[in-house]
């Protein structure tokens, strides 16, 4: 390049080689500046060294190595957070240290089941329990029956176990087809003979009965029984339910057994029992029958069709009503009952024969209340 018009090579050397002091002074300045911002982020804190240089010279260091100084995340929160880089860092550091175990005296004692423990359990009490199935029936064995008290009859002098669903029984059905009672036949006739009269149109019996009445002879013993046809005590048509019987106990048919009867057109095998007024209430509480009929109606009449069950010789029918629990009043027969079917006349009835007592009387033939129990007249 020519030489700048109107000055010599020396003045611009000279003026160059000044230029050249004045950046190195600017390079001292910076590296003292870097030295003091070190010491200043110490952790001992300890004044930094200026080795001469000067508080205006430091400023220049700092205002230098401001823009790098806070360009480290650490220094950007430090600074406003008020702490040291290093503070800060140690503070993020044990935000993330996973957090100590409990004190042995604040943790839940062993024995102390977990909530998914606790909630196992809940749901597992509010499971519906399974029904027990019902084991066949095997006369005297009853093991492994986990259901209701079994029942007890006898045969024969042996006592035998059974459960109420195990009597056999048939319904009475009405010439238009309703169900109004059942039977629990004992007789080999009796299922012929109960739908034959439970099938006539005209049914006397809801209405009225026959009672028999024994005229003494002149000089005493029983003389001829009359006949009368009385009004019944109940006050609408009844449910009735027919099984064999005397003043103390019930005649029924329970499943299994050598004998076979033959209903509802299947055959059956059966063992006759005896059983007493409790075990035959018990029996028709669990009669399906029984409960359609008093479940659609609770409070209407009962009448038992069981021969002698009503007398005051006895209390078969007043303990069986007394374990059935029903609703309305039952009333039972004092005397011999007995069907009268009329096919001709499409009619059925039902009469009661007159009884003797233990003192020697002949109580007419009646139905007698026997639940709920009638107070004794005053």
């Amino acid at each position: 390049m020519p030489p700048t018009r109107g000055r010599r090579v020396s003045d611009v050397g000279n003026d160059a080689g000044a230029q050249v002091r004045r950046l190195n002074g600017h390079a001292s300045d910076a590296r003292h500046g870097i030295q003091a911002v070190r010491h200043s982020f110490s952790p001992t804190h300890a004044p930094a060294p200026t080795h001469g240089v000067t508080q205006t010279q430091l400023g220049h260091g700092r205002a230098n190595l401001k823009d790098h100084t806070l360009s480290h995340p650490a220094q950007r929160l430090a600074t406003a957070s008020g702490q040291t880089p290093e503070q800060r860092l140690a503070e993020l550091r044990a935000g993330l240290r996973p957090t100590t175990a409990p004190h042995p005296a604040q943790r839940p004692p062993a024995h102390e089941p977990t909530l998914a423990q606790q909630l196992a359990e809940a749901k597992a009490e509010l499971r519906p329990t399974a029904t027990p199935q019902r084991p066949p029936y095997r006369g005297n064995a009853h093991a492994g029956w986990s259901g209701p008290p079994m029942l007890t009859g006898t045969s024969g002098g042996q006592t035998h176990y059974f459960r109420p669903g195990d009597v056999h029984s048939i319904p009475m059905v009405g010439a238009s087809g309703q169900v109004f009672g059942m039977s629990f036949p004992s007789k080999d006739a009796d299922p012929a003979g109960v739908v034959k009269w439970a099938s006539q149109p005209n049914r006397t019996s809801d209405t009225t009965y026959i009672s028999g009445q024994t005229v003494p002879k002149s000089g005493g013993g029983k003389g001829f029984q009359q006949q009368w046809q009385v009004d019944a005590p109940w006050d609408r048509p009844p449910v009735y339910s027919h099984a064999h019987a005397n003043p103390n106990a019930f005649g029924v048919r329970v499943d299994g057994g050598t004998s076979s009867h033959v209903l509802d057109g299947q055959r059956l095998d059966y063992t006759k029992l005896s059983v007493d007024g409790a075990a035959h209430g018990q029996a028709l509480a669990a009669n399906g029958y029984y409960q359609a009929l008093s479940g659609g109606d609770p409070h209407r009449p009962l009448v038992y069709m069981s021969c002698n069950s009503g007398n005051p010789v006895g209390n078969a029918a007043a303990s069986s009503a007394a374990a059935l629990g029903h609703g309305g009043p039952v009333y039972a027969p004092t005397g011999t009952g007995w069907r009268m079917p009329r096919p001709d006349s499409g009619t059925s009835m039902y009469g009661v024969s007159a009884s003797q007592q233990n003192d020697g009387r002949w109580l007419p033939g009646q139905f007698t209340q026997v639940w709920p129990p009638r107070r004794p007249a005053p």
